[in-house]
């Protein structure tokens, strides 16, 4: 998960965020090991959730394109 995130970084914000959201993530996993378990279930469920956000909002955005292709496919 972490080359994948550091990818979104990089491509959303460039290359040099991309280095910086490698020291969060190695940053953030003795947090992860130090902390309750239902805590980090928590935060993997909200970062799972805000990713379903972002996901329908493109996918609302470009039902409109999927409808045109299907009926110039028909």
């Amino acid at each position: 998960w972490g080359c994948c995130g550091e990818k979104a970084v990089s491509y959303l914000f460039g290359s040099k965020a991309g280095a910086y959201f490698k020291y969060l993530y190695v940053a953030v996993i003795p947090l992860g090991a130090l902390t309750q378990v239902d805590w980090v279930w928590l935060l993997a469920d909200l970062s799972i959730s805000l990713m379903l956000v972002t996901n329908m909002i493109g996918v609302v955005g470009l039902s409109h394109e999927v409808i045109d292709d299907n009926r110039e496919y028909s």
